[in-house]
């Protein structure tokens, strides 16, 4: 889950409204979680959401938050959510194949990237999908990643690239993958395995301290760690921070340069506790709290992803 908005400067932040991160909502909501993260509180707001399970989500900063692959479309139909009035379409144009359990990530104000996904279960996709925000048309890129698979995590940096960690691969010898994968929004390359994880993962969820670093945290690897991956040098790290519990699909969102929040989840394995807490990493010093305010509806189970609107970057 990327964080989004448009970059004015690579010095100055101009913020058209209050930043807050949205969840979707699935099963049999069409209600959309919204996190105030200058308040730190949680509000819930009715929308004509489709009934979901494990749409990729990607944000077009100050303009629309969109959800690719919903199950109601047999996971090629996407809807859109526009900011502020917060209203939700299906859009005419549909992914190119069945993506379920795909994951998105955002070159604000550009495109989204759409990776991995499957035809259950017969195909995993290493391809990679561009929809550009202009058209709202999805493609297949011509370039793909060495190997990929369901529910990778993803995250941007802004403006300049965006990356996946881990999947569940498409090669019976090695799920789920420990790679980290990098597309170059300038000309849509690849670099595959740029460094990777400790150990084998999927399901986890990303935040990205924008210009400076990306944090790995839960995923079905069963530890605490946060793992940091610093977008200078592309090296990885484990920060002494820690999560809670070790949680799988939690909504990942951040305030611009600031904190990042994990909303809800639910503990692994499956068949563990659903949660409504939400953490909270603040950047500049890597240090992780419970903040008071929560999901209305405890666990992943209900929620697909999330998406920042941070206004105008």
């Amino acid at each position: 889950m990327s964080i989004i908005g448009v970059k004015a400067s690579a010095n100055v932040k101009s913020f058209l409204f209050t930043p807050v991160g949205y969840a979707f909502m699935l099963g049999t909501l069409t209600s959309v979680n919204k996190l105030n993260m200058n308040a730190e509180t949680m509000s819930t707001n009715s929308v004509t959401s489709k009934e979901d399970s494990f749409g990729g989500i990607a944000g077009n900063g100050g303009v629309a938050m969109y959800q690719f692959g919903t199950s109601t479309g047999s996971y090629q139909t996407n809807q859109k959510m526009l900011y502020p009035v917060e209203t939700a379409t299906t859009l005419a144009n549909n992914l190119p194949q069945s993506r379920y359990q795909a994951s998105a990530m955002s070159n604000s104000g550009t495109a989204a990237y759409i990776v991995g996904g499957a035809i259950p279960w017969s195909v995993r996709y290493k391809t990679i999908v561009k929809s550009p925000f202009s058209t709202d048309t999805p493609a297949t890129l011509g370039n793909s990643f060495s190997d990929m698979g369901n529910v990778p995590g993803t995250c941007s940096n802004n403006h300049t690239a965006g990356y996946t960690f881990g999947g569940y691969s498409d090669s019976a010898a090695v799920p789920p993958l420990t790679q980290v994968n990098k597309i170059t929004y300038s000309n849509d390359s690849i670099s595959n395995t740029i460094c990777s994880l400790p150990l084998p993962t999927f399901s986890s969820s990303v935040l990205s301290n924008d210009g400076t670093a990306a944090y790995c945290t839960g995923g079905r690897d069963e530890t605490l760690n946060i793992y940091k991956v610093n977008y200078s040098t592309e090296a990885r790290t484990t920060i002494n921070a820690t999560l809670t519990s070790n949680l799988i699909n939690s909504v990942a969102v951040e305030k611009y340069q600031t904190a990042g929040y994990l909303i809800g989840g639910y503990t692994y394995p499956i068949g563990g506790e659903s949660v409504s807490y939400i953490q909270k990493l603040n950047f500049s010093n890597e240090t992780k709290t419970t903040i008071s305010a929560t999901l209305s509806t405890a666990g992943s189970n209900y929620i697909t992803g999330g998406a920042s609107n941070n206004g105008v970057i």
